[in-house]
């Protein structure tokens, strides 16, 4: 079932904000759908000419958005308590700085925990500890880099966080499989048979 409910005002944006709500974020899954009911309901009721129904109206609608700003609140509550916010917060910052001598204690200074917690945040919700995580986002950015372009291995490694090709080269094993210069042979043959 889907509730829709149309308003308009100057804190329009402000209130649909608390909701969690925006051109990104345009529906809204709420903890109370037969409250919302209710409001609804109450508010088509209220949908006729005269002062009294014009404010019964204002005050069902919102009661409406206070029920789904508690329930959005009520969700980033919880995905805090599982971690899976932190883990975005922290993922997002690796895709835009693992360029850098990015540590897992950078990171969790980033994030506003500690750097055991951070851990063992990342474990339960993806089955990886943040320096793995990095590293897995490292390495395939660089195989994309391999495949892509004429950059040396050495130029890949320094974008890719490693001042040393050595170092980046034997991750870059470990993790792929294969050297990087053997992934960039073997990924030109593959489009060479195509």
């Amino acid at each position: 079932n889907h509730i829709w409910v149309g308003f308009t005002g100057t804190k329009s944006a402000e209130y649909l904000k608390c909701c969690g709500l925006d051109r990104e974020h345009r529906t809204y899954q709420c903890a109370q759908p037969q409250r919302l009911e209710a409001c609804v309901e109450a508010m088509i009721g209220f949908d006729t000419a005269g002062a009294g129904n014009e404010l019964l109206l204002l005050g069902e609608l919102y009661t409406f958005l206070g029920l789904v700003a508690q329930s959005a609140q009520s969700q980033v509550r919880r995905s805090r308590e599982t971690g899976s916010e932190y883990v975005e917060i922290a993922a997002e910052y690796i895709r835009k700085h693992f360029q850098e001598d990015l540590t897992v204690a950078k990171l969790a200074r980033y994030v506003g925990l500690n750097r055991s917690y951070l851990t063992t945040v990342f474990q339960n919700t993806v089955n990886m500890s943040p320096q793995q995580y990095l590293m897995r986002f490292r390495m395939e950015r660089a195989a994309q880099m391999l495949q892509e372009g004429d950059l040396t291995v050495g130029e890949i490694a320094r974008s890719c966080g490693y001042p040393d090709p050595l170092t980046f080269s034997k991750a870059f094993k470990r993790t792929m499989g294969a050297t990087p210069s053997q992934y960039r042979r073997e990924k030109g043959e593959e489009e060479s048979d195509q």
